[in-house]
């Protein structure tokens, strides 16, 4: 049986999903999910992290300076999930990561360096250990109701989605 779930991390990540995969004759099975925000918060322009470093651009280019921006963060997990004895109730638990960058934002006045005018270079890149766990609860016609945590960033999971493969 495979499901489909909207889920959401809250207050971080409010938008996701997230896929359990459950096997016929198991009481294991494989449990993965992708959460993240739509906002990139003002990342504009082409990356030009690899042509140019933060000291060119300020000493030499001197380009106008926008500020640190950041793009949206991704919070991944892989894990199992693991049959109850219930038979409509189903535990997950995971590892994964949380990415975030943050760039250094620039406006080009010639328009040499982008068509545009803005460009960004990579500042910092972090990525950080997330586990989480929760349960789903599956009803007879194949609704499934998600509840659980993250721990990077903290937050509540709560999802809601269908039983879209059945296996015979």
């Amino acid at each position: 049986m495979v499901g489909l779930n909207f889920v959401s991390s809250i207050p971080n990540n409010p938008f996701g999903i997230s896929i359990p995969v459950f096997f016929k004759n198991s009481n294991i099975g494989i449990y993965g999910d992708i959460k993240s925000t739509l906002s990139n918060q003002g990342v504009e322009g082409v990356d030009l992290t690899d042509s140019l470093t933060k000291n060119q651009v300020d000493n030499f280019l001197k380009h106008p300076y926008l500020g640190v921006r950041e793009t949206m963060p991704i919070l991944f997990n892989l894990g199992v999930t693991i049959k109850s004895k219930s038979k409509n109730i189903v535990y997950y638990v995971a590892l994964g990561a949380n990415i975030r960058e943050t760039y250094h934002q620039y406006f080009d006045p010639t328009k040499t360096w982008s068509t545009e005018g803005n460009y960004h270079i990579l500042a910092s890149r972090t990525t950080k250990l997330n586990f989480t766990a929760g349960g789903m609860y599956i009803f007879e016609n194949g609704l499934i109701l998600q509840g659980g945590f993250d721990t990077t960033p903290l937050g509540l999971n709560i999802g809601v989605g269908f039983v879209f493969s059945r296996f015979h």
